[in-house]
């Protein structure tokens, strides 16, 4: 049977307390290593154990908490509407796609 996954399968980290777990999906097989997102250099990201991951991921510039990504992107943008006096109006839908496509969040504003 073919495996489909929306997007490509680079690497693969699978760990139980300090324990890796050895896994092999799409032809790909895990390990304790992670990458940076790709404006970064790609030097891959010993996790040394499971309660580590989020910080470690965290100091590498990427949010995995979904919720936690999405309140970060409010934050930034209610400090900026705020900030020059504007009223915030945007459509969950397109909040939800934001925080998908995103791996650590910076909200700016822009003019032309």
């Amino acid at each position: 049977m073919d495996f489909y996954f929306g997007r490509p399968i680079r690497w693969i980290v699978a760990l139980y307390g300090d324990t890796e777990i050895e896994v092999e999906i799409a032809g790909i097989k895990s390990s304790r290593y992670s990458r940076p997102p790709r404006f970064l250099p790609q030097i891959p990201i010993e996790i040394r154990d499971a309660d580590s991951y989020l910080n470690v991921m965290r100091e590498n510039y990427i949010i995995v908490d979904q919720e936690e990504r999405k309140n970060e992107i409010l934050k930034q943008i209610n400090k900026i509407a705020n900030e020059n006096s504007f009223i915030l109006d945007y459509e969950d839908d397109l909040l939800k796609e934001v925080n998908y496509l995103v791996e650590y969040p910076t909200a700016l504003l822009g003019e032309f």
